[in-house]
């Protein structure tokens, strides 16, 4: 009997598992070496800020692959630097890909472009353009690996300018935050269906054997 429970528990709960495991990556950058403020810009950096973030799939990364454009399969994503933040509802991809190597994350270029309010600049009072850039890369295609922030904006009436960067030319460490199987509403349903259905069976059976 104890047997043909555990059958009856494993075939009811098969229909709980999915293929989709959201799965939540996290970056740690380290702290900024070059800062320039500008006074102008009400933005600014110091060296205890660092880029940190993390970004979420439906999928987690496959165990071992080159440089790749993962940007349409991004849920949703989050970083920032002192003052400055990006995330997937007030910023733009321009670059996000990634290669991995035993399920990690060793290679990336990521470069995201958000525009800020107008205002954020109380010395340039008619400002007409304010942008902020975010760049992390572990430099796959050549170059220094780096995180840089920018910040610009500009006045259109008096065709003033200022800008604030920061940097630091060492990339950070990328870890697995998560990786959580989604069930679907049909499997659950599907699930409990079964369960129910061999349980009145066994229990007829046992009813009839009395």
């Amino acid at each position: 009997m104890k047997y043909i429970l555990f059958t009856v528990f494993a075939a009811a709960t098969t229909g709980l598992t999915s293929e989709a495991h959201a799965s939540t990556y996290e970056y740690t950058g380290l702290p900024l070496t070059n800062i320039v403020n500008d006074p102008d810009i009400d933005v600014g950096y110091s060296f205890s800020d660092y880029l940190s973030g993390s970004f979420t799939m439906a999928n987690p990364l496959d165990e071992t692959s080159g440089l790749t454009d993962i940007s349409s399969a991004i849920t949703s994503y989050s970083f920032s630097v002192g003052e400055s933040s990006f995330t997937s509802s007030d910023s733009d991809v321009l670059t996000f890909s990634v290669g991995t190597a035993g399920g990690n994350i060793d290679e990336w270029e990521i470069y995201l472009e958000s525009t800020l309010p107008f205002g954020v600049s109380p010395n340039i009072p008619n400002t007409s353009s304010t942008q902020n850039y975010l760049y992390s890369s572990s430099a796959p295609l050549g170059g220094v690996p780096q995180d840089e922030v920018y910040f610009y904006t500009y006045d259109e009436i008096s065709g003033e300018e200022a800008e604030t960067q920061a940097n630091v030319l060492q990339s950070g460490n990328w870890a697995l935050a998560q990786s959580v199987p989604e069930v679907s509403s049909a499997g659950s349903f599907a699930a409990l269906g079964t369960l129910l259905t061999l349980m009145a069976f066994l229990w007829e059976r046992r009813r009839v054997a009395v």
